[in-house]
This record gives C-alpha cells, structure tokens and sequence, in this order.
C-alpha cells in the first residue's frame, strides 16, 4: 500500500518514506512505528500497545519510545501542535493527518517474508474461522502449540492483524521467564491496554460495581477513578474469586462494543493465578464477543 499524506507517500512494500524525490533516512523502529499509527489513525493508540506490538518479548527502556516518535517528528517536520503526530498525554499518540491511500490487492501487496508464510496457511484458516464465530458472539479459546521457532508468534501476528482490519481490539499478555514478575502479570498488561484507550465515562460504565476488583491488578486506574472503592474483607478463596469474576464481568463488557482478541504469549511460563484466571473466563466466554 502507498499511502500519501502531506508532501509525503509512505511506501510500506519498498519500506520508504519518500518527499518529492527524495527518500528520507528512517531507523526500522521509528518506521514501524509511523506505519502503525497511521493504520490505527482512528483512534489513539496507546504506549503499551505500540510496545507490545513492535517490541514484543523486548525489554526495554522506557525512553525508546518517545525517542523514536521525537525522531520521526523531527523526520516529518511536525511541530509541537502535532500536524501529524497528536500526543495525547496519559493516553498515547495519534496520527492525525489527513490520509490518501492507494490500495492493491492483497496478493499483490505481498512481499516475499509474507509468501514464506504459505506453511501455516492452515492454522490461519482454523483461527480466522474462530475470529468469525466471535464475531456472530459466539466466544473461543484457542491453544496455538509447538516447538520453539515454528512460527507460532507469527500466527498470532497474523491472527492480530486480521482482527484490527476486522474492527476487534487486540490486548496482548505477555509471561514472564525468568523470576520477580508479579502474580496475574499476563492480565495486568491485558487490562492496563484495555483500560488506556477509554475515556474515563466508558472505564466507569465498563467497570460497574467490577471495579474494586480490577483496581487490585491496576492500582494505577484509582488516579482516574479516585471514587473507586477499596476492597471489602473475605477469606482468601471468596476474594479470589470475587477478583476472576470483577476482570470477567468487565472484559465482557468491554466485548459488548467491539470484539475483543485476547493473546496470552508464551503460556507454557505464566503463573498459576493467571492459568486460573484463564480457566475462569474461559468458561464465561460462550456467548461473548472474546
């Protein structure tokens, strides 16, 4: 796809960002991150979500990104209005300008890493057939297994980027090797994407009398609810379940206005409180939108 917008054409198959003649020096990073907003430019999209997107399973600073959107403003000549690059601060960036693309069809567009991908043709198949049944409100849970290096992440990339053309939201969890994560952290990177991109009006609608419950993962989402209350007192295993039930009841909700993908990577690492965690919405999630 040639997208154009400003002086600029941003061609994605010869991985270019052209003005006039010229074509303009841009790090990878700082590319993906333009190509990314301007697909997501409905909507702003969070730093969690471009973390998670184009540095997944990465551990990095937290300078990387604001250095990459200051380099590709400094690219594009924005200035601190944000003719092309709107921050949004607490919430994320967007791109803003307008946008004039020439589409070609798929096929076409394809590059040579995407043809490789012929081999899991069939796992597509089975996992957009289960994209559609969400869709119809008919919820999934699909295991993708494997040997390290077959592709499974890229399956997943696959499934993502469907979904998004598709109108769903995608919320990525990431476990954790090695040790000192926190219990349920899959989750608390799930619901802090999810809970990012609401304005606090829809957080509190979402939430409902859920919220005492999802504060506990997100300690943050009390500065933007601070009426939120604390807690009440109970034996371990009625709170346990009080807080399975709080993040099902929102996350079903959240499903209510557009489809939700949830991406639990790396599985085979995650917690015991986060696989019970799963285990419990995933009994909740036949006739949902998950």
């Amino acid at each position: 796809m040639a997208i154009e917008f400003g002086d600029f054409v941003l061609d994605e198959g010869s991985y270019q960002l052209r003005r006039g003649d010229s074509v303009l020096a841009l790090e990878p990073k700082v590319f993906d991150v333009l190509c990314y907003l301007v697909h997501q430019r409905d909507r702003v999209v969070s730093k969690e979500e471009l973390l998670e997107n184009l540095w997944p399973g990465e551990f990095v600073t937290e300078s990387v990104l604001p250095s990459n959107v200051a380099q590709l403003r400094r690219a594009l000549g924005d200035d601190r209005r944000g003719r092309f690059i709107k921050t949004v601060y607490g919430r994320g960036y967007q791109f803003v300008a307008e946008v004039r693309a020439d589409e070609v069809p798929a096929e076409e567009s394809r590059d040579e890493p995407r043809s490789l991908f012929v081999g899991r043709a069939a796992e597509v198949e089975r996992l957009t057939e289960a994209l559609d049944a969400v869709a119809s409100g008919s919820g999934r849970l699909v295991l993708v297994v494997g040997e390290p290096g077959i592709g499974k992440t890229r399956t997943i990339d696959e499934l993502g980027a469907t979904a998004r053309q598709r109108g769903a939201r995608v919320l990525v969890g990431r476990c954790y090797e090695g040790e000192g994560a926190p219990a349920f952290w899959p989750w608390v990177q799930i619901l802090r994407a999810a809970l990012d991109d609401r304005a606090p009006d829809e957080t509190r609608a979402d939430l409902a009398q859920a919220a005492p419950d999802v504060a506990q993962l997100v300690p943050e989402l009390r500065d933007a609810l601070p009426e939120i209350a604390e807690p009440g007192n109970a034996e371990p295993e009625e709170a346990r379940f009080r807080l399975f039930d709080g993040v099902t009841s929102y996350l079903l909700a959240r499903a209510s206005s557009e489809p939700i993908v949830l991406v639990l990577d790396d599985l085979h690492w995650a917690d015991k409180p986060s696989l019970l965690l799963l285990r419990f919405l995933a009994r909740a999630v036949r006739d949902a939108r998950i």
